[in-house]
């Protein structure tokens, strides 16, 4: 698992999905890179995320105690980038028509104010893209 100093590799979030969050490969995540740990409902539901998102461009989401998806910020104006290698060939100047180019028809797609939405199931990714830039602003990487 890389130190804070470094990103982390993409197949580090990767390795964490489906994990119990008290697993030591996840407690070790979760510490080495400075993130609280909060449940959001009783049922082993909840969130760990640094307190200050200028510091740690990812954020865990947990549920039944087990890791359910890692988000990774790629490009959201005031908050910290991860910097590593992005996984499926993804790329901070992404749109929603190069993705859609490169992998398809979503399986389902959201068009807000402020933001477009993309999620594929086969690849298990949910991508977010400001609106007015059409960039790539956040990956989600889901478990199975």
């Amino acid at each position: 698992m890389a130190a804070r100093s470094q990103s982390p590799a993409w197949q580090d979030f990767e390795s964490l999905l489906g994990k119990p969050i008290m697993s030591p490969e996840v407690q070790l995540f979760i510490k080495t890179n400075h993130l609280n740990q909060s449940e959001t409902a009783t049922n082993g539901t909840g969130i760990c995320e640094s307190e200050s998102l200028t510091n740690v461009p990812f954020t865990l989401f947990y549920q039944s105690n087990k890791v359910q998806r890692v988000d990774v910020a790629i490009g959201i104006g005031g908050f910290a980038k991860y910097t590593g290698k992005l996984g499926h060939d993804l790329r901070p100047t992404d749109t929603p028509e190069t993705i859609i180019q490169r992998f398809g028809k979503p399986s389902r797609q959201k068009v807000q104010p402020s933001f477009v939405w993309l999620r594929y199931d086969k690849l298990r990714l949910d991508l977010d893209f400001d609106l007015k830039s059409r960039r790539l602003e956040t990956v989600g990487l889901l478990s199975k």
